[in-house]
């Protein structure tokens, strides 16, 4: 069965009064928190990547204990002030930054005066997506003995491929700025969209390098694409939290032969924006009720049987011919034999034993007649099932659009006050009147460029439009406009649980306001996201009293109790 909740009873006929559907609020707000209990379980983190510049090489050790792990920003890499035996400049340390400029460093167990960081470094919050990550190392041509013991696998530059918060091609080269390595001897940006020119460059001055075949060391490239995901410029989706990796210590100082990024998604930041201006859930639940009105009782039994025998067979022959040999005379004359005997005795003996082994079992349930049932049942009555829920939204914008002309039907303006993720928009659609608008109680705007809204409504003031204003339940701002001699004010205000704009008209002088309600795709809908709830029972017992509205929702509640 599907059963459907839709925030606005009926959203074309909203017009200037929306009618929110209360049971779709406590629905809504029942399902959120089972979610958010359920995601607080993992410390509000899931699907965890992780992008590995060395794959075949493990990473033992972790930048920061995983329950201390939180979103890194930037990371710099610390490369060999002077040159190694190989005469290149491997990773030595690296350095990430998070919240509140906290630092956070890997490597340098040993000497750690002789590190210079790159001028360049990993921004993670201007990808929204790694696609691929080019790992150039260096290592001995021998496969064992002292020196490669000492040398080990020296990471020289690494090259991060990608896309930008503009879903724009990008790439990052991170390696020392000293050496034939560098972006500099490279003579290609270590920032920009193509990567084909660095790409190029490098695997170049690596054919050089590898060139003298006396030469005890050389270098290669490890590609990984399998990717990270990351945050969008909203913060929603992946955020690097950790860094695991591994180093070792050569003839006198440390090295830092792998790591890889770990990655999570913060689920309740994940979870809040799902509900976020959500105006539908449809929940596809595999119950009925149960088809008989009576009470069932299913016997479900398995049975096997084996059968143990034993048959013995005894068999005894004897055989005896007596005969008087026939006579003759050569050819005159031949007398046949005159006697002949013949016995023969049998004696057999045959014996079965047989034992038959049989053994069942069987499981009795027992359902009572007001209760659910999977669609399978009594088919396969143990078996799982699953509950769909799917979240809708409006795919134009939707808000309220203020009308406005004057006493002699002359248009004025046309304002839209329009709900948005995370904040409210008022923007002019038209303003032919050249009317004055003027605003109170935004407050100060924030450094995001949004208002906190909810401040003294006394004083107003001239704003530049459009602006952004925070959700928050309560009032928001109060809008003057005037025409000529016309005018009007009103005063908006949100509420959070109804994820509704309301509006009250303060007063008007010669000047007619209309606010509607509108769409800008005539009030249609999509479902962005679905989450599956599984259910291992065959049956449950829901309220089956009341009307059918109320019977769903019951039945709505009792599912969500498997969240």
């Amino acid at each position: 069965m599907i059963i459907t909740y839709s925030r606005l009873t009926d959203p074309q006929a909203n017009q200037q009064v929306e009618q929110v559907n209360a049971d779709f609020v406590g629905i809504r707000q029942m399902l959120q928190t089972g979610l958010q209990d359920t995601a607080a379980l993992s410390d509000n983190q899931a699907h965890a990547q992780n992008l590995t510049a060395l794959r075949r090489r493990a990473c033992p050790r972790t930048m920061v204990a995983p329950e201390l792990a939180a979103q890194l920003k930037t990371i710099a890499f610390g490369f060999k002030k002077n040159k190694d035996p190989a005469g290149v400049y491997p990773l030595r340390a690296m350095e990430a930054t998070g919240a509140n400029n906290s630092k956070f460093m890997i490597g340098l167990e040993t000497e750690n005066s002789d590190v210079v960081f790159g001028a360049q470094s990993l921004d993670l919050m201007g990808f929204i997506e790694i696609t691929e990550l080019r790992t150039y190392y260096c290592t001995t041509r021998k496969s064992e003995g002292k020196v490669q013991d000492r040398y080990g696998t020296r990471l020289v530059a690494f090259l991060v491929i990608g896309r930008n918060q503009q879903n724009e091609d990008s790439y990052v080269y991170l390696a020392s700025g000293s050496g034939a390595f560098s972006s500099t001897a490279l003579a290609v940006p270590a920032v920009g969209q193509d990567p084909t020119q660095m790409i190029t460059a490098v695997e170049r001055a690596i054919s050089t390098f590898n060139a003298p075949r006396n030469n005890d060391y050389y270098m290669f490239w490890e590609i990984n694409d399998a990717g990270l995901q990351l945050s969008a410029a909203d913060g929603k989706g992946n955020r690097v939290v950790n860094i695991r990796y591994s180093s070792f210590v050569g003839k006198t100082r440390s090295y830092l032969d792998n790591f890889s990024l770990i990655s999570v998604v913060d689920i309740k930041t994940m979870i809040s924006g799902m509900f976020e201006n959500l105006e539908g859930l449809s929940f596809q639940i595999p119950f009925k009720k149960n088809p008989s009105g009576l009470p069932m009782t299913c016997t479900f039994g398995h049975g096997e049987s084996r059968k143990n025998g034993t048959i013995d067979i005894f068999q005894k022959t004897k055989s005896k011919q007596y005969s008087i040999p026939q006579v003759g005379i050569g050819d005159l004359f031949t007398i046949g034999s005159p006697f002949s005997y013949t016995k023969q005795t049998m004696e057999s003996h045959q014996n079965e034993l047989a034992v038959t082994t049989e053994k069942t079992d069987s499981v009795q349930l027992t359902v009572p007649a007001e209760c659910y049932v999977a669609n399978s049942f009594p088919a396969t009555p143990l078996a799982d099932t699953t509950t769909v829920i799917q979240f809708s939204y409006f795919t134009g914008d939707y808000g309220l659009r203020l009308t406005s002309e004057k006493a002699n039907s002359d248009p004025v303006s046309e304002i839209n006050v329009l709900r948005k993720i995370s904040y409210i928009e008022l923007a002019v659609g038209d303003n032919t009147g050249n009317a004055v608008i003027t605003v109170a109680g935004l407050g100060n705007i924030g450094n995001d460029g949004v208002y906190p809204g909810g401040a003294g409504l006394g004083q107003f003031q001239e704003i530049r439009l459009p602006f952004r204003i925070a959700k928050q339940t309560g009032t928001l701002f109060a809008l003057k406009q005037v025409a000529g001699g016309s005018s009007c004010q009103y005063t908006f205000s949100y509420s959070e649980q109804n994820e509704a704009i309301t509006y009250n008209q303060d007063n008007t002088n010669e000047m007619n306001c209309t606010c509607d309600y509108v769409s800008g795709n005539g009030f249609a809908t999509a479902s962005n996201y679905t989450i599956s709830i599984p259910i291992s029972t065959p049956a449950f017992l829901s309220s089956m009293e009341g009307e059918q509205a109320q019977i769903d929702k019951a039945l709505t509640e009792t599912i969500i109790g498997f969240v």
